[in-house]
C-alpha cells in the first residue's frame, strides 16, 4: 500500500474515471464540518485535520507529528495504541521538532512560508474522508492496524523522506514482530480495525 487511497478497492460497475471524478468533486469541507470531534484531541489535532480536509498540499514533518502526537496524548485511545503513537513521536523525533518555532512556520497548518512542494498535490478517495472522520469521532475505536494504515498513507500524502518514513514504519514493525505491509494482510487485525467501517482490506500492498 503506497498509501492510504489505495486501500480502497473499485467498486463493481464504477470504473476508474467516474470514481476519480466523484473523488476530486467531492465536498471534504462540508464533510469536515459536520464531524463531532472527540474533545479529548488537542487543538493541534483539529488543525491537521482541517488541514487534510480543505487543502491538497503535502504534509511536512511538523504536520505528521500533529497526527500522531494527537493520538498519544488522547486518553480515549487504548492504552497500546495511544503508548505506539507516543513511541513513534519519540523514535523520530516528533516532540522535539514540534516545540520548534521555526519548523512550525515552514508547515502546512501553521506556516507563514510553508515548505512544501507545490508542483505536487494529494488526492483522497470519498471513503478516506469518511474514515478520517471516524478516527476523529472514535479514538476509542482506534487500532494498530489503523495507525499502520495511517503510517503507510505518508508516502504519497506527506513530503517525507524514506528514512522519516522508515522511522515511522520500524515503531510499528516491531510492535507487530513483522514488517508493515505483511501486517496489512493480516485479516484478524482488519477485522477488529476502525477502518473495516469505511475501505475494504487491501488486496495487496
Amino acid at each position: 500500500m503506497a498509501d492510504i487511497t489505495n486501500l480502497n478497492q473499485y467498486k463493481k460497475g464504477v470504473t476508474m474515471e467516474k470514481r476519480l471524478e466523484a473523488d476530486m468533486n467531492f465536498d471534504s469541507t462540508s464533510l469536515f464540518n459536520s464531524i463531532n470531534i472527540d474533545k479529548h484531541y488537542p487543538n493541534s489535532f483539529y488543525d491537521v485535520m482541517k488541514y487534510i480536509f480543505e487543502s491538497r498540499r503535502l504534509l511536512t514533518m511538523y504536520d505528521v507529528g500533529l497526527i500522531f502526537n494527537g493520538i498519544a496524548q488522547n486518553d480515549r485511545v487504548p492504552n497500546e495504541k495511544q503508548q505506539l503513537a507516543y513511541e513513534i513521536c519519540r523514535n523520530s523525533d516528533m516532540f522535539l521538532m514540534l516545540k520548534d518555532d521555526l519548523q512550525k512556520h515552514r508547515s502546512g497548518v501553521y506556516g507563514s512560508n510553508p515548505n512544501i512542494n507545490t508542483n505536487k498535490e494529494r488526492h483522497l478517495h470519498i471513503e478516506t474522508y469518511h474514515y478520517f472522520k471516524g478516527i476523529m469521532e472514535m479514538p476509542s475505536k482506534i487500532t494498530v492496524y489503523d495507525i499502520c494504515a495511517l503510517a503507510l498513507s505518508l508516502e504519497t500524502i506527506s513530503q517525507l523522506t524514506k528514512s522519516q518514513r522508515y522511522v515511522i514504519l520500524g515503531a510499528i514493525a516491531g510492535k507487530v514482530k513483522q514488517k508493515t505491509k505483511v501486517y496489512m494482510q493480516d485479516k484478524d487485525a482488519y477485522q477488529q480495525s476502525l477502518m473495516k467501517r469505511y475501505i475494504n482490506m487491501p488486496n495487496k500492498i
